[in-house]
Parts: C-alpha cells; sequence; structure tokens
C-alpha cells in the first residue's frame, strides 16, 4: 500500500491525541449505574442494527467510540436514553464511513420503531456538541489493515482459504474487542488490533505460524505488549456476551474451522442450510471480509 507507513504513523499521532488508557480499577463513566455488561449489550444492539443496514466495521467502530467518550463527559439518565445514544452514535458514524449512509427513517426501521426518528435526532444534536465536535477519531478499524498487512507478508500470497478464514476470525474478534470495556479502554486501538490480528491467526492456522515479531514491529510495540493483550482477546471471546452471528459461523466451518476452535465463540443453534449453499454463500462472505482487511 502506498505511504502506509506514513499513514501509520499519522494514525498513531492521532491516538496519542485522543486515546488515554485507563488503569483496570478507573470507571470510565461518569455514572455509577452504568456497569460493563450495560455497555455490551448497547455494543451488541448497535452490531446487530448495523448488520442490519449492512453498515462497515469502520462505522460500527465509530459508533462504539462516539459512544464511550460521550459516557466518559454526560450522565445517561436511565435504558431508553442509552439505546437512543447508540442509535444517535450509528447515524452520525455512518455519516462519515459509509459512500451511502443510511437515512434516519432507516436507522429507526432496523431498531424496529422503538423510538421516532425526531428523539434519535434530538440525542444527535446532544451528542455532537458534547464531543466538541471531534466526531473522527482513529478507531480499532483504522489499523486492522495494517495490523493485517504486516501478517500477510508471512502468508502465501496464493493461499486465498487461509487468509480468508483469518479475515472471517478478525472480523469476529474486532466485534468481541469493541464489546469488551477493558478492551475499549485499557488499551490503545492500534494495539487491539494488533492483538486481535494474531489471535485470528492462532484460531485459524496454528500458534506455529503466528507471526509475532512481524506484526508487533509493524505496530510499534514490544513482542510482549502484543502477548498481553492477546490474553485478553483470548478471554473476552470467551464470555457470554461475545457472540458471532449465523453467517461467520457458516463462513467459519465452510473455511474448514472445527468446532473445538469456535469454543466459546458462539451462542445458540445455527440455522441448517443445504451444505453445498451454505459453503458457496459462506466462502463468498468471507473472501469479501479478506478484502476489506487486505490480505
Amino acid at each position: 500500500m502506498p505511504y502506509a507507513a506514513e499513514m501509520l504513523e499519522t494514525m498513531r499521532s492521532l491516538e496519542a491525541r485522543h486515546y488515554n488508557p485507563l488503569p483496570a480499577d478507573e470507571d470510565l463513566w461518569v455514572q455509577p449505574s452504568l456497569t460493563p455488561v450495560h455497555r455490551a449489550l448497547l455494543v451488541d444492539l448497535m452490531v446487530g442494527t448495523g448488520h442490519a443496514l449492512d453498515v462497515s466495521l469502520d462505522a460500527l467502530a465509530l459508533t462504539v467510540s462516539c459512544i464511550d467518550r460521550y459516557l466518559a463527559r454526560k450522565v445517561v439518565p436511565d435504558e431508553p436514553a442509552l439505546e437512543l445514544l447508540g442509535l444517535a452514535a450509528l447515524l452520525v458514524a455512518t455519516k462519515y464511513e459509509e459512500v451511502a449512509p443510511p437515512e434516519l427513517h432507516d436507522i429507526a426501521a432496523a431498531a424496529q420503531h422503538l423510538y421516532p426518528p425526531e428523539e434519535i435526532l434530538a440525542m444527535e444534536c446532544a451528542l455532537v456538541p458534547a464531543l466538541h465536535f471531534q466526531l473522527h477519531v482513529p478507531t480499532l478499524a483504522t489499523f486492522l489493515p495494517h495490523a493485517a498487512a504486516s501478517a500477510a507478508t508471512t502468508m502465501d500470497p496464493h493461499d486465498a482459504d487461509t487468509a480468508s478464514r483469518v479475515a472471517v476470525v478478525v472480523r469476529h474478534l474486532a466485534l468481541v474487542a469493541l464489546a469488551d470495556v477493558r478492551l475499549a479502554t485499557g488499551f490503545t486501538p492500534s494495539l487491539v488490533a494488533a492483538a486481535v490480528v494474531v489471535v485470528a491467526m492462532e484460531l485459524a492456522v496454528g500458534v506455529e505460524e503466528v507471526p509475532w515479531d512481524a506484526v508487533a514491529e509493524a505496530m510499534g510495540y514490544e513482542v510482549e505488549k502484543v502477548r498481553e493483550v492477546a490474553r485478553v482477546v483470548h478471554n473476552a471471546a470467551g464470555t457470554p456476551h461475545a457472540r458471532i452471528d449465523a453467517m461467520l459461523c457458516r463462513a467459519l466451518r465452510a473455511l474448514g474451522i472445527e468446532e473445538e476452535e469456535m469454543e466459546g465463540l458462539e451462542e445458540g443453534e445455527i440455522e441448517d442450510l443445504e451444505e453445498e449453499e451454505a459453503r458457496i454463500a459462506a466462502v463468498e462472505a468471507a473472501r469479501a471480509v479478506a478484502s476489506e482487511l487486505a490480505f
């Protein structure tokens, strides 16, 4: 990628301005009643709404960033207001990240019309000034292509199946990381991106194939620091809130990842499809994700 090193350096400098990782025992929010479980459920709701609207990982990551930065400054009185905040953040993020962003009424419809468009718009008007109009900041999704590219240098460029397997798991683990408060607040997005890529390679191709040194060096971290965060990613992927949707489960199976490799990564039954139809759809979805993440 032309100017990749310069782009990464610029994004890292912006990251240093906007992110100040918090110690594990320090609260992210200004209201004590808000718990990590509340936040995880809200992120899960926004991910589901975003999938219904077919928005990008970049938009979802920016949505979560807007939510966290608002909650660090303002008190949200109740659960409906929290969900309204999520929808308003999604509205703002898609305006920045999508070529054809969903309209206000599309977001209201994707949320099953629980909140009228006027209320979502009113929350957007509260959200934007609360963030001091600094809406677009580097996120986990910003750094994933850079981390993925550094890992790809150690892989066979003709082995598209392996690249697709890794990329599918990367996308899932990125969503897990967005929902996990420790990963969202305790580490910088670039460090989490590096950890997500190496954990995905562990799950998809085996521990002996993980290019720890290449990824850590490319992202500007010590290998031990990446290993530390990788352990947190592993733990987060095993929590009850770390769900993986049906298409990604089918994609993983179709690309050769066995059930035991997905232990802790899925919850609930996967709908039955004809085997060949599922494989074709899964491989197409996986290749699209692989292309997006530069493998």
